[in-house]
């Protein structure tokens, strides 16, 4: 072939490849345009369901509002409020009771649950985990010994992501052992049920709790029906709620905090244990008590 002839076939060979990427280029733009065009159908399907989520984190919010402040101050309030009533204000030193308290439950609301997963059985588990099996009881020597090999440090010692990874479940950390034990070792049987006592009355933490809660719970199921009316309508239209993965997920993580509000930061879950007789359970009782408050605090905040 001379110059003269392979001149012409290459200009056709390059031509066909420009219109091949046309081809190609085109056939992305309309499926893009396909895809916004349903994204957009969708969206607007979906427009009621939508408003009435909006709606719904709205109401709970403000519906849940004071609730909220009842049960922080039931983790964050009550352990001091023990140290000086009941106690006299007597904390000794290295570390005071209500910082055992505190970080305690807070081992208990918080233990083994990663990435903020909010599902309900983790969380029951590890919340009523003391009351539910036997807790190892340090004694007053392992106690010590335990503080001299983390001297220097400040308590918890455990940080929590090496904690959640070493153990299963919270009971079985070294710094709830410890904590829940020396609590055991410093305040007297006689002072446990007092504590514990004086929570149920109409004035105490935990008889506040319960009449703020049996107000507005009626309320809280209401907006979960509403949501699950909404997404039933959807169910078999053109669009149904799970074409929307953002919306559907967002409909999934409200039903999972109502259905933790209801349940596990309910304090009926705690009737059973009124009647507590030593301080080994009264202690563990007191513990799990704080942790639910710091549950739902932290569940809302998560809302």
């Amino acid at each position: 072939m001379d110059l003269y002839e392979f001149i012409p076939s290459v200009f056709s060979a390059v031509a066909s490849g420009f219109a091949a990427v046309a081809t190609w280029n085109s056939a992305k733009m309309s499926r893009e345009s396909n895809r916004i065009a349903q994204h957009t159908a969708i969206a607007d399907h979906h427009q009621t369901a939508i408003s009435r989520y909006n709606e719904a984190i709205n109401t709970l919010k403000d519906l849940t509002e004071s609730l909220q402040k009842q049960a922080f101050g039931i983790h964050h309030d009550w352990p001091g409020e023990i140290e000086d009533y009941f106690l006299d204000g007597i904390g000794s030193k290295p570390i005071y009771r209500r910082h055992l308290m505190s970080h305690a439950n807070e081992i208990l609301a918080s233990h083994g649950i990663k990435n903020n997963n909010w599902i309900s059985n983790n969380h029951l588990d590890s919340i009523m985990s003391g009351l539910q099996d036997r807790v190892n009881i340090l004694t007053e020597e392992e106690c010590e010994k335990y503080l001299s090999l983390n001297k220097g440090k400040t308590f918890p010692f455990e940080i929590p992501a090496q904690r959640a990874s070493k153990y299963r479940r919270a009971i079985d950390t070294a710094d709830f052992q410890f904590a829940y034990s020396s609590l055991i070792h410093r305040i007297s049987e006689e002072q446990w049920l007092s504590i514990w006592r004086s929570t149920w009355v109409n004035d105490g933490r935990i008889g506040v709790y319960n009449r703020m809660f049996s107000e507005i719970e009626p309320r809280i199921l209401s907006i979960r029906k509403q949501l699950e009316n909404e997404e039933r309508k959807l169910k078999h239209s053109v669009y149904p709620l799970d074409c929307n993965d953002v919306l559907n997920a967002k409909y999934q993580e409200l039903y999972i905090a109502i259905n933790n509000i209801n349940y596990v930061s309910n304090f009926r879950l705690m009737e059973g244990y009124k009647s507590l007789k030593t301080k080994e359970d009264i202690a563990l009782a007191v513990l799990t008590s704080m942790a639910i408050g710091l549950f739902l605090s932290k569940q809302l905040d998560s809302i």
